[in-house]
């Protein structure tokens, strides 16, 4: 993954992304990854997807 070149700010639209499928979902994180900010990238997706799923509910 760390030759991605994915920003932590990628995190946030992926989750997002998998909000807007509307799906039943469940998260599953591994470690082990020369990434810099593991933490950071982890709360993102899981804001992106609360955040956009926040969104939906009030549309």
């Amino acid at each position: 993954m760390a030759s991605f070149k994915l920003t932590s700010a990628d995190y946030l639209r992926m989750g997002e992304v998998i909000a807007s499928l509307r799906l039943p979902t469940h998260f599953v994180f591994e470690g082990g990854y020369a990434i810099d900010k593991p933490g950071v990238n982890t709360a993102n997706v899981l804001i992106g997807f609360e955040g956009f799923r926040a969104k939906i509910s009030f549309s």
